[in-house]
């Protein structure tokens, strides 16, 4: 019982430091030519996640409709548990999920932003892109 109290113990004490541990944002420029070449990042992002996005999409469907050929060529089996066996043998059971994230776009925006004269503070704001 001892055991299991230590380690709710440090499991609290580990979620309380996460909260000390500082989060950097990068700030758009202030000045002019920097919104503009800001602007600009804002722009390339959006094509970033949009192309991550539908690569996304497409895999999915790609993978659904693998799905559904082994489904299709295991459906002639009589036998449910040797149909559903055929089925997971051949991938028909495993979950279709994208491996891509638009996630993916914000360092390179961040960048982006950072070559525009863009400062990185560890105070989150309003216009504040996350780092990390």
């Amino acid at each position: 019982m001892q055991q299991w109290s230590r380690v709710f113990v440090l499991l609290g004490a580990t979620l309380a430091c996460s909260a000390c541990v500082p989060r950097y944002f990068v700030e758009p420029p202030t000045h002019e030519a920097g919104k503009i070449c800001a602007s600009v990042c804002e722009s390339q992002k959006a094509v970033c996640v949009s192309q991550s996005t539908a690569r996304a999409e497409f895999e999915r469907q790609s993978c659904e409709s693998a799905k559904s050929r082994v489904i299709s060529r295991c459906s002639g089996i009589a036998d449910e548990k040797q149909r559903h066996n055929c089925e997971g043998a051949n991938g028909a059971g495993s979950y279709c999920a994208s491996s891509t994230s638009p996630l993916s776009c914000n360092a390179p925006h961040a960048r982006c932003v950072l070559s525009c004269g863009g400062t990185v503070n560890e105070v989150r704001t309003a216009t504040g892109i996350p780092v990390y």
